[in-house]
């Protein structure tokens, strides 16, 4: 079968071989995310489950609560718990809550907490997504380039004066630099969200990492905290530095992952990604060659005969 296989890829032109592969490291992906989650998190599952039912049969039970009333009761605090009301305790939909808000839709981060309830609101979020996401992806698509660019004239300028030599494995450096200070970014938030939400410093890893790669589940999210929440200017300043901290993030992490995909293109690692794409066209090229040397080493010998 794998040898089938093998032959069946060898046999395929360039691009639709890169398509197969790719296709299918991405499938063999999902499916072992898949396991990996399910053996860790299911006994969790269950075990939440069982304390949660546990719950609801004491309350039942001690304030003489009917199955019906108490479905209820447990899904009216579920929507709560969902759209966040239990998280915070000031108007979300003020004029900075609304500005964090529309951040995460044209970032495409989308926590989850805060979302449209209205009709209106729904179809303006549709549209402004439409127009928004691809003018931040400009914007963050320019800082990125901005930044990685400075960083590369950087070590081009270190090279030339410092080493007395020419700029050398500068790509190189440009990505090790740009990931050195997207952790640092992480660290620091991590080490804020210990100061400010009275997260672990875990979670706060946790969190920068999943906020910057704009998965945004939301489990986790900054919540101003309790002792300034009368001071609207807090909350500017907040909305304020906490946009400038994940628009510089997003744009380097933009740069980073635009330069691991050039990596993989370029040079596959362990050659897992390139298995069978280039020896073809390779063969195919050797080919060529040694039939066009060979046509030329022929009209040269006729010419000499002539």
């Amino acid at each position: 079968m794998g040898v089938f296989f093998l032959n069946f890829l060898r046999a395929l032109k360039g691009p639709t071989k890169n398509l197969l592969l790719r296709t299918t490291l991405f499938f063999v992906y999902l499916l072992f995310g898949a396991a990996v989650f399910q053996t860790i998190e299911s006994g969790e599952e269950r075990r939440e489950k069982h304390h949660f039912e546990l719950v609801r049969q004491n309350m039942a039970e001690k304030y003489n609560i009917s199955e019906k009333d108490m479905a209820n009761l447990f899904l009216e605090i579920s929507k709560a718990v969902d759209e966040g009301y239990f998280d915070v305790n000031y108007d979300r939909w003020s004029f900075a809550g609304s500005l964090f808000f529309t951040g995460t839709v044209v970032t495409t981060i989308g926590y989850g907490k805060m979302a449209p309830a209205t009709v209106w609101g729904r179809v303006f979020c549709i549209f402004y997504a439409i127009f928004g996401i691809p003018i931040t992806g400009l914007m963050l698509k320019s800082i990125g380039e901005r930044i990685t660019e400075g960083i590369a004239n950087f070590f081009r300028l270190v090279d030339r004066r410092v080493c007395n030599r020419e700029p050398q494995s500068i790509h190189t450096k440009t990505v090790i630099a740009v990931f050195a200070i997207v952790i640092s970014m992480v660290l620091l938030l991590a080490a804020l969200a210990m100061e400010y939400e009275g997260w672990t410093y875990f979670e706060g890893l946790y969190f920068g990492f999943i906020t910057l790669s704009t998965i945004g589940f939301g489990d986790y999210v900054p919540a101003h905290p309790s002792e300034y929440q009368n001071h609207p200017a807090f909350v500017i300043i907040f909305t304020a530095i906490t946009f400038v901290y994940f628009t510089v993030g997003l744009a380097l992490v933009s740069s980073a992952l635009l330069a691991i995909s050039r990596l993989f293109e370029d040079d596959p690692p362990w050659g897992f990604i390139s298995l069978g794409m280039n020896q073809d066209d390779d063969d195919e090229d050797r080919i060529t060659r040694e039939k066009l040397q060979a046509h030329k080493l022929h009209d040269a010998t006729k010419s000499d005969v002539h």
